[in-house]
This record gives structure tokens, sequence and C-alpha cells, in this order.
């Protein structure tokens, strides 16, 4: 049987997305809660840039969000290739 992960997938996967800016930096984290509502999984990611002066609040996020996505997209590949026994 074959698998593949997809983009769709994932994203019913998450059932919320949030975001925190660490204090005055440029370090912005997203966190995808996936799973169980009730005691969702965690997945982050994050951004950051070099000066505050370049700082874009909605490009910290899109690039956190990304990352994080990236992450998911990782730990699901190594959950299904698990669950069918290839690993």
């Amino acid at each position: 049987m074959s698998f593949k992960v997809t983009k769709e997938h994932l994203e019913e996967l998450i059932h919320d997305v949030r975001y925190e800016r660490h204090g005055d930096t440029t370090t912005t984290v997203c966190y995808l809660h996936v799973g169980n509502p009730e005691s969702p999984f965690v997945v982050t990611g994050t951004s950051g840039c070099i000066s505050k002066e370049n700082f874009c609040e909605r490009m910290g996020k899109q690039i956190a969000y990304a990352n994080a996505f990236d992450e998911l997209w990782k730990l699901e590949g190594y959950h299904q290739k698990r669950s069918r026994g290839i690993v």
C-alpha cells in the first residue's frame, strides 16, 4: 500500500496555531497543535532576523509557520513509516 504525506493531510492534523514574540526581540515562535485537542502534541518553528529595523511581524510569522510545518512533515513521515513497519 502506498501512502504519501501531503500538505492537505498535514493541514487536517493541525487544530490550533499560536504565535509568540519573545519580548522586544526579533524572534517569533509558531506553535502547531496537532492530535487530541484535550492533550495536543505541539510542533514548533522559529524565525528571527538580525536587526530590529528589519523586523516584520507578518514575515516572522510566515517563516516560523513554514519552519514548524516542515518539522511536522518530518514527524508525520516518520510516523507513517513506523506505523507501516518500514522502520
